[in-house]
């Protein structure tokens, strides 16, 4: 984590020099959607919301910190015969998306982007477990009125372990109010 935060870090001081010379924007942004586990027969689906708060460093590069926290289903596997239930993960996440692209302004935008973070996966029954998480996805912003943002974003969230990974995947819908844009 002590990586993710020093990253943030650099990436906001490299940036300020290209800042000073064009506006800085600044915005900040709920989301709620839908996440699922992908190919994995341990963890359900559910109900995923969080914040962001995006940083225009320059024209065309922003970089987002975000909050996220997700309850994930329960699902039901069978072992020869006999049905188990398997508890689902509550799972909390925090770090920041690098936007290539204009969230704002006047017309519709279409963005890709990716982030690193923590993710925090917590189940019922005890188990916990803390791993550094990539995001990648795709998203379209919609400007109804002067300074806010609709935003629809598709992304895949892969959180790193030791020998393999976790893949969730989220459709998203949230609404930024951008001060001084």
């Amino acid at each position: 984590m002590k990586h993710v935060i020093a990253l943030m870090v650099v990436v906001l001081l490299a940036g300020a020099d290209a800042a000073s010379a064009s506006h800085i924007g600044v915005g900040l942004g709920a989301f709620g959607g839908y996440c699922a586990a992908v190919a994995q027969d341990d963890a359900g689906s559910g109900f995923i919301y969080g914040f962001r708060a995006p940083i225009r460093l320059i024209h065309l590069l922003t970089i987002e910190p975000f909050y996220q926290s997700a309850s994930l289903s329960d699902v039901e596997e069978d072992f020869g015969g006999v049905t188990t239930t398997i508890p689902g993960y509550d799972m909390t996440a925090f770090g920041a998306n690098a936007i290539i692209g204009s969230l704002g302004g006047a017309g519709i935008t279409f963005y890709p982007y990716v982030g690193l973070g923590s993710y925090d996966l917590e189940q019922s029954g005890g188990t916990s477990d803390t791993e550094t998480g990539w995001s990648f996805g795709l998203g379209l912003g919609l400007p109804p009125i002067s300074k806010f943002t609709i935003q629809i974003r598709a992304e895949l969230d892969m959180l790193v372990e030791d020998s393999s990974s976790r893949k969730f995947g989220q459709i998203n819908a949230g609404l930024n109010y951008n001060f001084g844009h």
